[in-house]
C-alpha cells in the first residue's frame, strides 16, 4: 500500500513540474503577469520585467524625440555697409525663432582679399573693393554686401594764407593724401562768399574787404585757407578823379593766430615777417611758438604748428616741425612746467638725449627741429639707472639661488 501512495504521489509532482514548465514556456498571449521583480546577483538594483502583451507593447515602443525646429531667419542690427582699409565692423545677429533648435551661427567672407571676417562677426577691412559676408545657421543662409574704401588722412592745399585785392583771383588747388584714396570728391566753400568766393573747381574770387575763410573738404578729411582782402585807400590831401592810381595798402597778414587755424606757416608769411621784423605768435594746447622776423635765416622752411603733445613714462613728449630744417630760431613757451623740468633733444645718431637751456620759465629757444622730451630727468640716464638696476636684482637673485643651494646640504644634519 506504502508503495502505491509513494508511486502515486511520484506521478503527481511529474505532472505538476511538466504543466508549470508548459506554461512558463508557452504563455497564454492574453495573460499579463504582475511585475516580477528580478534581482541581478551583481548587487545592482533589482530591474522590473514584465510579462504579456501588455508588456511586450511596452518594451518594443519607440522612444519620443522631441520635433526640431527649424531656422527661419537670421535678424542683424543696424550696420554701417562702408568701412575702410584696416577698420573693422561688428556685425550684431541673432536667429529667429528664439527657441530654434541651432542657435549657433557662422560667418564667413566670400572674398577675404577685401574683408575677412571673425567667428564672432568682426569684418576687417583688407583692401579696397566689394565684399559678400555670409551668416548660416541651420541650414538657413543669408547674405550681406560692404564695401571697403581707403580713408583719406590728409586734404594738402597749395597756400593756406592768401592775400587778394578786390576783384583778383587765386586759383586754390588740393591734393589728397594717400593717392589711391578712394573718395576723390572734393569740395570748396566759403565762409563769407561777399568778401571772398569760390567755385567748385577751386577758383578763388576776392569782393568785400575783410577776412573770411575757405574750406577744402571730403567725407573723410578737412582743410582750410584764410582769405584776406585788403582795402584801398586814398592818400589825403589828393583830390583823384576816376583814372585816378589809388594808392592800396600792404598786404596784411596777422601776428597772432592758433595752431587750429594755422596748422603751417607758409613761406609767404615767413617773408612777410622776415621783410617787416615783426613777430608772430602761434598758439596752440598747452604751448605757444613765437617766431620773430629777426631771427628768420629761411623763410623758405615752412613751419608745421602742431606739436603733437603728449604724455609718456618719461615725461611730455613733442615734435618740431616733424622733423624737418626750420626757418630760424624758434621760441617754445610750456604751460604748467616746473623748474625741475629740462627740455631734452633726441639725437637718433648716439641715441641719446641732449639738455636745452632754459631762457625762462617754461620758456626755450630752439634752432632744431625733431624729438623733445620734457622730463625732470634725462631720459637717457634713466634707462641706464633701469638697466643697472635691473641687472642688480638678477644678482642678487643668482646670489641667493646658489647660497641655498650651497647651504641646503646642512640643513638636516
Amino acid at each position: 500500500m506504502k508503495r502505491i501512495i509513494s508511486l502515486f504521489m511520484t506521478f503527481m509532482l511529474f505532472v505538476v513540474t511538466i504543466s508549470f514548465s508548459y506554461a512558463i514556456e508557452s504563455p497564454d498571449p492574453s495573460f499579463v503577469q504582475d511585475e516580477v521583480f528580478v534581482d541581478g546577483g551583481d548587487g545592482e538594483s533589482p530591474r522590473t520585467e514584465l510579462n504579456g502583451e501588455e508588456g511586450n507593447d511596452l518594451l518594443t515602443d519607440e522612444p519620443e524625440y522631441p520635433t526640431a525646429i527649424a531656422v527661419e531667419n537670421i535678424e542683424l542690427d543696424a550696420y554701417e555697409e562702408t568701412l575702410y582699409v584696416g577698420g573693422t565692423l561688428s556685425l550684431t545677429a541673432r536667429v529667429l525663432p528664439a527657441d530654434a533648435t541651432e542657435q549657433t551661427i557662422e560667418y564667413k567672407s566670400l572674398n577675404e582679399a577685401v574683408a575677412t571676417v571673425s567667428s564672432t562677426g568682426t569684418v576687417t577691412g583688407i583692401s579696397a573693393g566689394s565684399v559678400t559676408i555670409q551668416l548660416s545657421a541651420g541650414g538657413y543662409v543669408k547674405t550681406i554686401d560692404l564695401k571697403v574704401e581707403v580713408k583719406t588722412s590728409q586734404i594738402k592745399i597749395n597756400s593756406i594764407f592768401i592775400v587778394l585785392k578786390p576783384g583778383e583771383t587765386f586759383q586754390l588747388c588740393a591734393e589728397m593724401y594717400p593717392s589711391d584714396a578712394t573718395d576723390k570728391n572734393i569740395n570748396f566753400s566759403s565762409l563769407d562768399p561777399n568778401i571772398a568766393s569760390v567755385s567748385s573747381s577751386g577758383l578763388v574770387t576776392a569782393g568785400d574787404y575783410g577776412t573770411t575763410t575757405i574750406t577744402v573738404s571730403n567725407k573723410d578729411c578737412i582743410a582750410s585757407a584764410t582769405v584776406v582782402v585788403n582795402q584801398r585807400t586814398v592818400a589825403d590831401g589828393d583830390d583823384t578823379t576816376d583814372g585816378d592810381i589809388a594808392i592800396e595798402t600792404e598786404k596784411v597778414y596777422p601776428l597772432a593766430v592758433t595752431a587750429k587755424e594755422f596748422p603751417q606757416i607758409d613761406s609767404n608769411m615767413l617773408k612777410y615777417l622776415y621783410e617787416t621784423k615783426q613777430t608772430l605768435t602761434v598758439s596752440g594746447e598747452g604751448y605757444e611758438l613765437i617766431i620773430s622776423g629777426d631771427q628768420i635765416k629761411n623763410y623758405n622752411n615752412e613751419l608745421i604748428t602742431d606739436l603733437g603733445l603728449h604724455s609718456t613714462d618719461d615725461g611730455l613728449s613733442l615734435v618740431l616741425n616733424d622733423g624737418e630744417s626750420l626757418c630760424g630760431k624758434i621760441v617754445l613757451k610750456l604751460e604748467n612746467t616746473t623748474a625741475a623740468e629740462q627740455l631734452y633733444l633726441y639725437n637718433p645718431d648716439k641715441d641719446t638725449y641732449q639738455e636745452i637751456r632754459r631762457d625762462g620759465e617754461g620758456q626755450w629757444s630752439l634752432t632744431s627741429a625733431g624729438t623733445y622730451m620734457l622730463s625732470e630727468q634725462n631720459p637717457h640716464e634713466m634707462g641706464i639707472v633701469w638697466w643697472w638696476m635691473g641687472v642688480g636684482g638678477v644678482a642678487i637673485f643668482a646670489c641667493t639661488v646658489i647660497y641655498i643651494f650651497i647651504k641646503k646640504q646642512y640643513w638636516f644634519w
